[in-house]
């Protein structure tokens, strides 16, 4: 007998920002049958950015994103998605963006799962909020390519590449791909009451292709890439979760652009400490960064000293911030959150920040 099915939605009750930093689960067992089911994705969100350096220009992110797709489980090892992304922000019409969504995810072995096309960024690839912006997991930043996972008992893995931009021969355009790599350690057998993570997070934008011509000075290969090896500590206030701690996150810049006023990259990059207090509703954030000619390619700018063209340095940068997220699930499926923010350097007078309002749904309809 056919039933509809409300299955219990992960990413409604587990959409989370950056600290604490913590072993993701593995997707959910499949059943060793055919079936279908209609996933819808989404949120709706407002976000206003009041920011006022010249590397960071405030901006205002009013809209909604809706992922609806259908799924074919083909066994317990294969999930195949076709869909669609629809992105409006408010005052475009109809939409701002449509995109096509469309994945396969195959596990290849326990636990470590292969995934092309549309790829699955709810955690935020599990990198820092310096290297990944909070907004990207609000309003549903697609990528599409090529995505490796390990889900292990201590042991996270992650590799992706995502393909921006496809040229093809005479194309007047650079290709352009983004890519990251997260590998997080955890040092402490889960029945301790402490916790000490190891966070390795690497992220790569490649401009230009082989086919373009390489005499036009305007076309040249470029590579940015941030790299950071840090230390996460924490220490369990209960068993649901809740926590108090510490993330010390050194950052490597490199850029090759050869018109960078900068020489070399030699000292360029970034020193993040964050204090965090993480609860399953509230989150508050105290940090620090100190920066020299940084540039974090997915992170809010708001953490840059040099834009994207040079056009603008602040050689060296010492902030200050602070940050609450509040998150309920106000449905199965259905979380509701708040977040502000404010950033503050003594080289400036005035205070940068932002606040917003998003709900976030993730639901699943079994139909046969």
């Amino acid at each position: 007998m056919r039933k509809i099915l409300l299955l219990l939605a992960l990413a409604g009750g587990s959409v989370a920002f950056a600290q604490p930093l913590q072993l993701p689960s593995a997707p959910s067992e499949l059943s060793d049958s055919v079936s279908t089911s209609v996933s819808v994705k989404g949120s709706s969100y407002f976000y206003n950015y009041e920011y006022f350096k010249n590397t960071a220009k405030g901006y205002t992110q009013p809209g909604f994103s809706l992922v609806p797709t259908l799924q074919l489980q083909l066994g317990n090892k294969l999930l195949l998605g076709a869909g669609a992304h629809l992105k409006k922000y408010w005052g475009t019409a109809p939409f701002g963006e449509v995109e096509p969504v469309v994945f396969a995810r195959y596990e290849a072995a326990k636990n470590f799962f292969v995934q092309v096309g549309t790829l699955e960024s709810s955690n935020g690839h599990l990198l820092s909020e310096v290297l990944y912006n909070p907004l990207h997991i609000v309003d549903y930043r697609q990528e599409n390519g090529l995505q490796l996972r390990y889900f292990g008992s201590s042991v996270f893995a992650e590799a992706w590449v995502s393909w921006e931009h496809y040229i093809k021969e005479g194309d007047n355009d650079q290709e352009q791909l983004t890519a990251g790599g997260s590998l997080m350690f955890q040092l402490l057998p889960e029945q301790s009451s402490w916790e000490l993570n190891v966070p390795v997070q690497l992220v790569f934008k490649h401009i230009g292709g082989q086919i373009n011509d390489k005499t036009d000075p305007n076309k040249k290969v470029r590579t940015m890439s941030n790299l950071s090896l840090g230390l996460q500590l924490a220490y369990k206030l209960d068993s649901k979760g809740t926590r108090l701690g510490i993330l010390v996150q050194p950052i490597k810049f490199n850029d090759s652009y050869d018109k960078k006023p900068v020489k070399g990259n030699s000292g360029n990059g970034a020193i993040a400490t964050t204090l965090f207090y993480g609860s399953p509703s509230l989150d508050v954030r105290i940090g620090h960064l100190y920066s020299r000619n940084f540039y974090s390619i997915l992170g809010d700018q708001v953490y840059n000293n040099i834009t994207f063209d040079y056009s603008t340095i602040d050689d060296k940068r010492s902030m200050y911030s602070g940050a609450l997220s509040y998150h309920k699930q106000a449905y199965r499926g259905v979380q509701f959150r708040f977040d502000t923010a404010a950033y503050y350097d003594p080289s400036y007078s005035d205070v940068d920040y932002y606040y917003g309002v998003g709900v976030i749904f993730d639901l699943s309809y079994r139909v046969r």
